[in-house]
């Protein structure tokens, strides 16, 4: 992948500094500087699921980060091309109740 195609947003967490935060996963030769994109496990995985469909309340719940940055990066999922598909829908992924 080249730094051309990278996926960044611009976001502010918990520090209250905006950064440029890699939505992809990383990859060692795109990285040129110490102002390249910063790779969070947390923003990649909310910007996976968002992708899946989980709604950005639920992201920020689920991942901790701030509800502001957990919609950012769910717009920027729904903008990608081709989506990904959630080969589970919800009702299908619902472990039975237990008797």
């Amino acid at each position: 992948m080249s730094r051309s195609t990278l996926t960044v947003l611009r976001l502010i967490l918990a520090d209250e500094t905006e950064r440029p935060y890699l939505l992809d996963e990383p990859v060692p030769s795109a990285r040129t500087a110490d102002t390249d994109p910063v790779h969070d496990p947390r923003v990649h995985l909310a910007y996976l699921l968002a992708q899946q469909g989980h709604d950005a309340d639920w992201l920020a719940r689920f991942t901790g980060l701030p509800p502001v940055a957990a919609r950012e990066i769910t717009a920027a999922a729904r903008r990608r091309w081709p989506p990904l598909i959630n080969p589970y829908p919800r009702s299908v992924a619902r472990s039975p109740s237990r008797r």
